[in-house]
């Protein structure tokens, strides 16, 4: 072992750390990491946690992500302390990184690794969407530390201990179970007789197995089932041509993945930037190419048991799952990292290299600072249909508004005013997909009312862009929404959740049934009709028809689950719509009228 690194290095790699954590400030609460936070609280309050995060709708973890999620929360500190203690624990990488390559007498390697990991796979994302996942990075890179050590030192006991480290690396992702080849690379350097190399491969797996053996017998309880016969009808239906149309889809979002989701979602924001960025882009990739192919060589030939495993890595990848989501690229990309900063620091501290260096950090700290600009102005949303499966980006747009933690706790305390508002319009969405989170924590035996016409203060949430658009400036604003009184119309009961927040997504009754609904609505020149649909994710917006005088009317501002319609002159004042609801989940939809200035 080697120690070559510098207070400099050590200062470089701090200080990459601390910038990876400050985005995290603006990290949202909704989906995963508010299941996250909510089983956190409630283990911060005593109660038992026996079930982990749920993998794809087929098996659940073990709980041990909840239970190191709560720390922060045990000690009585809110849900934003939880999110950058997460953020502290996703960080993690970047020491791991620089102690891989310094033990090996290669600190530039560390240093060239730890730029790298803000471009390569989607690292926007694990602040964006912060769950379970963001640890794969960090695990596999610890996991490359045990190996390499049972590579040089193997005993019995340091083989069973490594083998429950890998059960517990196993519950940041499974598709850090490709990485588990090692162990017989680890065997492989120690020329063991058969007994002995058959004595500590027992070891190992078993005490992997031990640790991962939780998810059989919670897998078996609730509503998730996890059986074998359903992945394995997957892989039958596989075919060749199917697994290589996804290899350079993946490749693609390796490298250019965020930046594309980015341009997708601001297609007209900031072209000049994205612009500049792209072309910037286009050049690291082709001096990263080029690095490859004049130093790869002498690489590879050292380093052929990580080629190998990335190899296995992205195979998994490919076959595992039909959609590949971002998340699972993670551990891949992390191998592929060390790979790339062993292939650049041959070249020394060249200009080549320091500019992909440079770039990769810049390139990161740029698209974040342009995220969380747009999401304080209310014009930029999450959309999963291009973020669930790149591998097919053919679903309908299903934005939910980026509302960071600190602004959810505003809204949360509002709902827990005690003159406690009925809710409608934008924030819906994050209401039903965040579990109700921050109302759990500051008010858990108060739930927020979600739309109907019940209620005596009814309000109506937009996006501060569409907002902005109509004319509406008198609204009260939290980050990127504004609000302001309303009057309900429709659906008359509150929008109801069946399912609580420990099994996988938030669902009702009505997203399996088709109805049809109509209202006619007396209307001024000076309000406006908003129509919303609160469960996008899980089901297309239902038709929406609004007629005047049986002409159909064109709505005045719109996005893919929300419309708002008004006269765009006073020729006719009041007027009077009619509004057909037609499809499946209609009683999910909400229906208001704003006042306009």
């Amino acid at each position: 072992m080697y120690n070559t690194s510098t207070p400099q290095h050590r200062w470089v790699v701090l200080a990459l750390w601390a910038l990876s954590v400050l985005p995290w400030f603006w990290s949202t609460t909704h989906l995963d990491i508010a299941r996250d936070l909510v089983h956190a609280n409630a283990i911060a309050q005593g109660q038992f946690i026996g079930r982990g995060p749920i993998i794809g709708g087929l098996f659940y973890l073990a709980p041990y992500w909840f239970y190191a999620v709560a720390l922060p929360l045990i000690f009585g500190l809110g849900w934003l302390a939880g999110l950058l203690w997460i953020a502290v624990l996703a960080g993690l990488k970047f020491p791991l990184a620089y102690h891989y390559f310094n033990r090996q007498g290669n600190p530039r390697a560390g240093l060239i690794a730890c730029c790298l990991l803000f471009w390569l796979g989607w690292v926007q994302h694990q602040w964006l969407v912060p769950t379970h996942t963001v640890m794969a990075p960090a695990a596999a890179l610890a996991l490359l530390l045990v190996f390499t050590h049972l590579a040089e030192q193997m005993t019995r006991w340091k083989m069973t201990l490594a083998g429950a480290f890998f059960g517990l690396c196993f519950h940041a992702h499974p598709t850090i179970l490709p990485m588990g080849v090692l162990v017989f690379w680890s065997l492989h350097q120690h020329n063991l007789s058969w007994g002995p190399y058959l004595q500590r491969l027992l070891g190992f797996a078993l005490a992997a197995l031990l640790v991962v053996t939780p998810i059989l017998f919670l897998s078996q309880s609730g509503e998730v089932t996890y059986t074998p016969s359903t992945f394995m009808a997957y892989l039958s239906g596989l075919e060749v041509w199917q697994l290589l149309q996804k290899v350079p889809l993946v490749f693609q979002e390796i490298f250019w993945g965020e930046f594309g989701y980015l341009t997708k979602v601001n297609p007209t924001a900031d072209v000049w930037v994205f612009d500049a960025l792209r072309w910037l882009l286009v050049l690291a990739i082709l001096l990263l190419g080029y690095m490859v192919l004049r130093h790869g060589t002498v690489v590879w030939q050292r380093q052929k048991h990580l080629l190998l495993t990335w190899l296995v890595m992205v195979a998994f990848v490919f076959v595992i799952r039909e959609q590949v989501t971002f998340y699972m690229i993670w551990a891949a990309s992390t191998v592929l990292v060390v790979l790339l900063a062993s292939v650049l620091s041959q070249a020394r501290f060249k200009p080549t290299v320091c500019f992909i260096m440079g770039f990769s950090v810049l390139h990161w700290l740029l698209l974040a600072l342009l995220l969380v600009h747009h999401q304080h102005q209310g014009s930029t949303h999450f959309d999963f249909a291009r973020m669930y499966g790149f591998s097919q980006d053919n679903r309908s747009a299903t934005p939910v508004y980026m509302i960071s933690a600190g602004d959810r706790d505003a809204i949360a305390r509002l709902n827990c005013a005690a003159d406690q508002p009925v809710i409608h319009g934008a924030l819906l969405n994050n209401l039903v997909f965040d579990y109700q989170g921050g109302e759990r924590l500051h008010c858990p035996a108060q739930k927020p009312r979600l739309a109907g016409t019940q209620g005596s203060r009814h309000l109506t949430f937009l996006p501060v862009a569409m907002a902005t658009t109509l004319g509406l400036t008198a609204g009260t604003r939290i980050g990127g929404i504004q609000y302001q009184p309303s009057q309900p119309l429709y659906p008359p009961e509150p929008i109801a959740i069946g399912t609580d927040f420990q099994t996988y997504l938030p669902r009702n009754d009505w997203l399996d049934q088709s109805s049809e609904h109509s209202l006619a609505v007396s209307l001024t020149c000076q309000q406006l009709l908003v129509v919303h649909h609160a469960f996008h994710f899980l089901a297309p917006m239902p038709e929406v028809v609004v007629q005047q005088d049986q002409i159909a009317v064109a709505p005045l501002a719109f996005n893919a689950n929300t419309r708002v319609y008004g006269c765009e002159s006073e020729a006719a004042n009041p007027f009077e719509l009619v509004v057909t609801l037609r499809g499946r989940g209609v009683p999910n939809m909400d229906v208001t009228v704003l006042d306009r200035p």
